[in-house]
């Protein structure tokens, strides 16, 4: 490569130094209007005023790094980030010196090493920390291989995170690509073109600048590789660029050779078209690539004006997708401006630039020069050159007669008519500059009507009207003379401007009075009043007039809106939007060239769409200088620009551009708050990530108080964006809340709820919206919910089994009812019956009875009475008994009943009546006991009744207490006397019976009502239900309380009278010694008459098991000529006596005590010894079932009382000859097991050949079942398997058996054991025994003794 001398090299600098001098304009830019800068500085939450670097992620947030701090910034809000010593996840250090967007993420170079964001939850992550020395520059090559240089080499860091370190001891300023794989690298002083290896290519030296020798430390700052492939090269000591034809880098001059500070560069970027923007020490230079041309901003303020920088030294330039220049100083925190105007440019009075006089803009004209004329009220006139502009200034300098200036007109001759305040009308000769004043003069009828001139007007006909506080003036300028016009209608009205429409009317507008309108034809000035509205029927203040392109003249006035008077109308109507408008004091109002009305306010500009008939709004966030207005402010000029005067400055509006559709701003969510507390991002949190990452949000029942923030990222002008959200399932529409940023819901009930939120208008459609889950309560989960459905089926099923179990139960009440009251017919027709029988048995009872008591007489030996004799006498009385007891307790229950009360000591009657049954108690071996409190107590009672209740209770506890019980009646009287004077008696019955079951209880007192298995021969049932009847009758109480195998407790209660009226023929009693208590249950020693007729030939022995001492009597002596007759009260000692003795034939009784007949014949037919016995049922019960019940117990004959005693005797007969023929057809069967009769002659006769065959050698210790098998010519197998099937035994324990058998017999016969061992084939007789103790549980010597 060509090497350029020295001096040529020099002299090229310095040419290009004129040349760049020739286009620099110092200090502002030529043309158009100043850039305008927005600061962020601390107070906005700016971490550090120094802001080093500068970038933008991939959403379009802004981050800063700042000397104290990492900074975020959405257009809206600043998040900070700080080093947290106890927190890992925080950046590793304070100081940001870079920041970088890659395409792998966020990259943020601190002086203590390098750091990743995460997004998702605003972590950090350490990716090289320490060993780096600070990190000053981070690059991304087009393998996304991450670059970073460091005061300590260059590190670089691939797709897999690897770090390799090159270039180490050098310190890495800055990197930039040159081509691929081949990368700048520049150094403090030199620059290294390297490859993605690390190595050195070739190495540049910066040449010397005009400053070198300035003696100023030469560093490089940053490496910039522009659009077009450019490489820069920012320095302390000026601007340098890679030239590729010479191979070397060449210095570029900025500014003059006095300003040392633009040579230091610190950053470079590119904006649109060619533009270079540099920062350096002396703001920012843009540079025209294509021109040449060079423009700095550099001036700074303080007071942080718009137009100027915050600090001149620049550390940053960025410039993000929006095209948005951000600058990043030392000093001033962060700059950044938008070269797009934003349809608004403001003016505003200066100290140090060329603009508007005033802040207070009042009436605007555009002259026809082009010139705008700007009135203000605090500057004179302000006066734009639109070509160059620039202001230039008429004020009372100039000769005006005040700077409060309120209205302007330039008439038809070219002179400029000035209407200001207190200083009357002012005419500005434009050729001369002349300025001539007219006012109010007391001596002149002819001058000014007042010096505050407000409207200027000058009509097509060339009249010029003048409007003033105090009426409205004509000005002649032939003679110069002013003159009130009307005078009489406007002479004292405060006129504030005068408008001519399009058919030369002319419409006065007054302050307090309305509008006015001179017909230009007919000359008729009218008065309109205001007809639609909430201003019907007033005149009201009218500040200002427009007409529209369609002839509709608009008005604006104070605190009611704005006033329309359409064409052709005739009236004044409130405009329609009125209710819409931001404030009711309308000032201005101006059409633009789309057919929209403008309109300016206290608050803003709205505008009106008349074709969608919708109101639109404009405030200072869409880039207006304030929202307050002036008065009459407005004007449209050639140019279709409008001009709106304000408090603070004049705004020129471009309509075009606010017509344009705005761009889509990006939206994003910033925060989430439950109860207005930020919700951090923890891993087992609400939040997994940051909320804008999260796509779905899921929050508890108590959880029910969020908010969600948004926002918009719109730099351009961030409160110019406008808000409308909503949560589906919550919200029916949308909620258009203007600039609001946040979001808040109270009271969500669970459920899923989607919340979405737009930017204005609607139909951009830039949507952002996240899901939320509010769960429920484990209550209102859907497992609650099932649980819930099952519990309500069960509930129904419940109800329905309850109704059904009403029903069930109403139905068994109505059955029971239906049941009781046939009962009771039934039990009436059988009282009814047993009555009318009683009677008609009475006559035939009492002849047998006085026939007996005369054969007893007469003819029977009183020492020894015939049995059967005594038996009818007994019996009878019996009978006489119980029909006398029946006959009582019909009369009690028909209330025929009478009280036969007899006077006596009721303690001794009860005592005597108690002890007639000692002989019954003693019979039984019962313990018996009559306990009194009081020793005697007479009164007055019903002896008989008495009587009845005490031996029905008495007897039934004897019939239902076994032996060794205990019975007693303790008896006790009330002292407390009731209302009729008497005293109450009460009697307990304990015994230690069989008790009752509750169910019995409550039918034990029913009529005729007997217990299950209840068949006695004299059990009438009607014991407990006379008593009860008795009790009821003496005006008593029955209690019963019982329980099974415990015994009964009956409590009787009667009241007793003290005292009668009269004793006459009133009999006594005195105890109640007469009572005979009859003795059935008594038990004789029967036992000794068992064996009676012992000596008869066949020796049969027959069991009776009956508990009715006289029918046991009766059948014993009956028998005793034929059999040996064994007796027994029960079935348990019908058992034991049949272990002494095998009876040939057993007749028992179906109901007894304890073990009752069926009981007893099911032991004695599961007994395989005793199941060959006949067995003989006797029972008063002839019921179907019973019966059936009774032959499956086993039972050969069931014989119902009372019954035939020759079919007996026949019954008897027939059994025992069945028996003895059965043992003929079976003779010579030797089988142990009756139950294993064989079934067919072939295995009968082969039973019969073995059992002849044991009982011939069974005696022989040697015969076993080999010699059985032999004996009997078969093989062993084969008689083992006959064996089994015929007998169920195997042969040896057939063999076994028999031999028991045999041993028992003999040892029966007395035999002395080892005797008997030796005769049934064992040889051993301790063997003998442990084989029949297996065999029957006892020892032979045990066996012998108990039989």
């Amino acid at each position: 490569m060509k090497i350029f001398p020295r001096f040529f090299r020099q002299m090229f600098a310095f040419l290009m130094q004129i040349l760049l001098l020739s286009v620099f304009i110092f200090p502002g830019r030529s043309g158009g209007q100043e850039i305008e800068f927005e600061k962020i500085t601390a107070k906005d939450g700016l971490t550090h005023s120094t802001v080093y670097d500068i970038t933008q992620d991939a959403t379009g947030v802004m981050w800063f790094g700042t000397r104290e701090g990492l900074n975020s910034y959405n257009g809206s809000k600043i998040t900070t980030y700080y080093h947290d010593p106890e927190n890992d996840n925080s950046i590793n250090s304070n100081q940001i010196n870079t920041v970088a967007n890659l395409e792998s993420g966020l990259y943020i170079g601190t002086d203590s090493g390098l750091d990743k964001f995460e997004p998702g939850t605003h972590f950090f992550r350490h990716l090289l920390k320490g060993s780096t020395g600070t990190v000053n520059a981070i690059f991304e090559s087009g393998d996304g291989t991450v670059f970073v240089g460091a005061g300590r080499g260059l590190f670089t860091i691939d797709g897999e995170e690897t770090v390799h370190h090159y270039l180490k001891g050098s310190t890495v300023k800055a990197i930039a690509a040159y081509k691929k794989n081949v990368f700048w690298a520049a150094l403090n002083k030199r620059i290294l073109l390297i490859n993605n290896y690390g190595e050195i290519i070739k190495k540049y030296v910066i040449p010397d600048s005009p400053h070198t020798s300035d003696g100023n430390i030469f560093t490089i700052n940053t490496l910039f590789k522009d659009r077009e492939g450019a490489v820069w090269v920012g320095t302390s000591r000026g601007l340098f660029y890679f030239d590729k034809a010479s191979d070397s880098f060449r210095h570029m001059a900025i500014g003059n050779s006095n300003t040392i500070e633009a040579e230091v560069i610190r950053s470079i970027d590119q904006g649109t078209g060619n533009n270079l923007w540099l920062g350096t020490e002396s703001g920012i230079f843009v540079y025209d690539k294509e021109t040449g041309a060079l423009v700095n901003y550099y001036t700074q303020s303080f007071s942080e004006q718009p137009e100027t920088l915050s600090d001149k030294s620049v550390y940053s330039i960025f410039i993000s997708k929006e095209q948005i220049v951000w600058i990043g100083t030392y000093f001033g925190g962060v700059n950044y401006t938008n070269p797009r105007s934003g349809g608004v440019v403001k003016y505003f009075p200066s100290d140090y630039k060329n603009s508007i006089g005033g802040k207070a803009v009042s009436q605007i004209v555009e002259m026809e020069n082009g010139e705008i004329w700007i009135g203000t009220e605090d500057g004179g006139i302000s006066i734009l050159d639109k070509r160059s502009e620039r202001f230039r200034f008429l004020n009372t300098g100039d000769g005006l007669s005040s700077n409060n200036i309120h209205s302007l007109e330039e008439d038809s001759r070219g002179n400029i008519w000035i209407g200001t305040f207190l200083g009357g009308l002012n005419r500005y000769e434009k050729k001369t500059g002349k300025i001539s004043v007219f006012k109010f003069d007391k001596n002149d009828k002819n001058s000014l009507s007042n010096n505050c001139v407000y409207a200027i007007r000058e009509d097509r006909s060339g009249r010029l009207w003048v409007g003033t506080q105090f009426g409205l003036n004509i000005y002649d300028r032939d003679s110069k003379k002013f003159s009130l016009y009307k005078a009489e209608v406007l002479g004292n009205k405060f006129v504030y401007d005068i408008l001519e429409d399009s058919e030369n009317n002319l419409w006065i507008c007054t302050r307090r009075s309305g509008v006015y309108r001179l017909d230009a034809e007919t000359g008729e000035l009218t008065h309109p009043e205001i007809v639609s509205g909430t201003g019907s029927g007033e005149k009201g203040q009218i500040v200002s007039a427009y007409e529209d392109s369609k002839g509709n003249i608009w008005f604006g006035s104070l605190d009611q809106g704005v006033v329309l008077h359409r064409k052709n109308g005739q009236n004044l109507e409130s405009f329609e939007q009125n209710k819409n408008l931001p404030n009711s004091n309308t000032y201005g109002i101006l059409e633009d060239e789309f057919g929209k009305i403008w309109i300016s306010t206290n608050k803003g500009i709205s505008v009106y769409d008349p074709e969608k008939n919708s109101l639109g709004h404009l405030g200072i966030e869409d880039g207006l200088s304030t929202n307050q207005f002036n008065f009459k402010s407005a004007f449209r000029d050639r140019r279709g620009m409008l001009y709106f005067g304000s408090v603070y400055g004049l705004n020129v509006i471009d309509p075009a551009e606010f017509n344009e559709s705005p761009g889509t701003p990006d939206l994003e969510f910033n925060s989430f708050q439950l109860f207005n507390r930020e919700v951090p991002v923890t891993e087992k949190g609400v939040l997994k990530k940051h909320i804008n990452y999260q796509d779905k949000i899921r929050l508890n029942h108590k959880q029910d108080v969020i908010s969600i923030a948004y926002g918009a990222i719109d730099y351009g002008n961030e409160g110019a964006v406008k808000y409308a959200y909503k949560l589906d399932g919550f919200d029916d529409g949308w909620n258009e809340v203007g600039t609001k940023t946040t979001a808040t819901y109270t009271n969500l009930s669970p459920g899923d709820y989607t919340f979405r939120v737009r930017t204005l208008p609607l139909s951009l459609n830039n949507e952002r919206k996240i899901a939320l889950t509010v769960l429920p309560p484990f209550w209102k989960t859907d497992i609650a919910y099932f649980a819930y459905v099952l519990i309500i089926l069960l509930i129904v099923y419940a109800y329905w089994r309850f109704v059904r179990f009403v029903h069930d139960q109403k139905l068994a009440l109505q059955m029971e009812r239906l049941e009781k009251e046939k009962i009771n017919e039934l039990n009436r027709h059988k009282l009814n019956f047993f009555t009318f029988i009683s009677h008609e048995f009475k006559t035939p009872l009492t002849l047998i009875m006085a026939s007996v008591e005369k054969f007893f007489r007469e003819k029977v030996n009183r020492s020894a009475p015939p049995e059967e004799l005594l038996s009818i006498k007994k019996n009878t009385e019996k009978l006489n008994q119980l029909i006398h007891q029946l006959l009582e307790f019909r009369k009690i229950e028909t209330e025929h009943a009478k009280l036969e009360l007899k006077k006596g000591d009721i303690v001794l009657f009860l005592k005597d009546t108690f002890e007639a049954f000692n002989p019954l108690f003693e019979a039984k071996g019962i313990d018996h006991d009559f306990r009194s409190e009081i020793p005697e107590y007479t009164c007055y009672f019903d002896p008989s009744k008495v009587e009845m209740i005490t031996t029905n209770l008495v007897s039934n506890a004897l019939k239902n207490t076994p032996e060794g019980g205990t019975i007693r009646l303790g008896m006790r009287i009330s002292s407390a006397l009731d209302e009729k004077k008497r005293s109450r008696i009460f009697l307990e019955f304990t015994d230690t019976g069989e008790g009752m079951s509750a169910g019995v209880i409550t039918k034990v007192t029913e009529p005729f009502y007997k217990q299950e298995g209840q068949d006695g021969n004299f059990n009438s049932g009607l014991g407990l239900a006379l008593v009860k009847s008795l009790a009821d009758f003496l005006e008593g109480k029955l209690d019963i309380r019982s329980e099974q195998g415990r015994g009964t407790t009956i409590n009787v209660d009667f009241p007793l009278i003290l005292k009668i009226k009269s004793e006459k023929e009133l009999q006594k009693v005195s105890g109640n010694k007469s009572l005979n208590v009859m003795n059935d249950l008594i038990i004789g020693n029967i036992e000794t008459e068992e064996f009676t007729g012992l000596q008869k030939k066949n020796n049969l022995k027959i069991l009776i098991a009956e508990d009715n001492v006289e029918l046991m009597k009766f059948l014993q002596r009956h028998f005793a000529g034929r059999f040996r007759v064994i007796t027994a009260r029960d079935g348990e000692q019908a058992l034991k006596k049949m272990e002494q003795a095998h009876p040939d034939i057993i007749i028992s009784d179906v109901r007894m005590p304890g073990l009752s007949g069926i009981q007893f014949c099911r032991k004695v037919k599961s007994d395989p010894d005793t199941r060959h016995i006949p067995f003989l049922l006797l029972t008063a019960r002839n019921n179907d079932n019973f019966r059936i019940d009774a032959l499956a117990s086993g039972a050969n004959v069931y014989l119902t009382k009372p019954f035939n005693l020759k079919e007996l005797d026949l019954l008897v007969t027939n059994l025992l000859e069945t028996n003895k023929n059965l043992e003929k057809r079976f003779s010579g069967i030797n089988t142990p097991d009756p139950e294993h009769i064989p079934t067919n002659n072939h295995e009968r006769e082969f039973l019969r050949t073995i059992s002849t065959l044991v009982e011939q050698h069974h005696s022989n210790p040697g015969f076993g079942v080999e010699s059985l098998a032999d004996e009997a010519g078969i093989s062993r197998s084969l008689l083992h398997i006959k064996m089994k099937k015929i007998t169920g035994l195997s042969a040896l324990d057939y063999i076994k058996r028999v031999r028991m058998k045999k041993a028992v017999r003999l040892i029966r016969e007395g035999k002395n054991i080892s005797e008997v061992a030796y005769k049934v084939g064992y040889s051993d007789p301790n063997y003998f025994s442990r084989a029949f103790k297996k065999e029957f549980h006892v020892t032979p010597t045990q066996f012998a003794e108990q039989k």
